[in-house]
């Protein structure tokens, strides 16, 4: 027999905001990366997800901004990424609907290019279907 749902725990499912990650700023010079995997976000009973990528400050001459949605294969411990957001070259936002199964953990990496100083953020709301 397969699980069901009543609707009270369909309802605490129905739109969970998750912090993939917290707005941080980010300083260096030529390339730089880095990621959330310290911090992933257990996802296992959610389908789909829209993940908001907020850069609030671009300073000197940063040339590019690229994030991946990455997932955790439960079997070798390896990330895949699952979705880019399309780059940023200036302060802006960027939304991405992820709309197949997310697997057990989330997280985030990126990927900084030029001499700059950046702050930016991952946010997403993860549902059920």
């Amino acid at each position: 027999m397969s699980d069901l749902y009543n609707l009270k725990e369909l309802e605490k499912y129905r739109g969970v905001n998750i912090v993939v990650f917290p707005s941080t700023q980010v300083d260096g010079a030529s390339s730089l990366t880095g990621d959330s995997k310290d911090n992933a976000q257990k996802v296992m009973q959610f389908k789909e997800a829209t993940f908001f990528l907020e850069c609030t400050q671009f300073h000197a001459s940063l040339t590019s901004l690229d994030v991946d949605i990455i997932q955790k294969d439960p079997v070798s411990g390896e990330w895949h990424v699952i979705d880019s957001f399309a780059q940023l070259t200036a302060v802006g936002r960027k939304r991405l609907a992820v709309s197949a199964n997310l697997g057990d953990e989330i997280a985030m990496q990126y990927t900084l290019v030029g001499a700059y100083t950046a702050t930016f953020s991952v946010g997403a709301v993860a549902k059920i279907a």
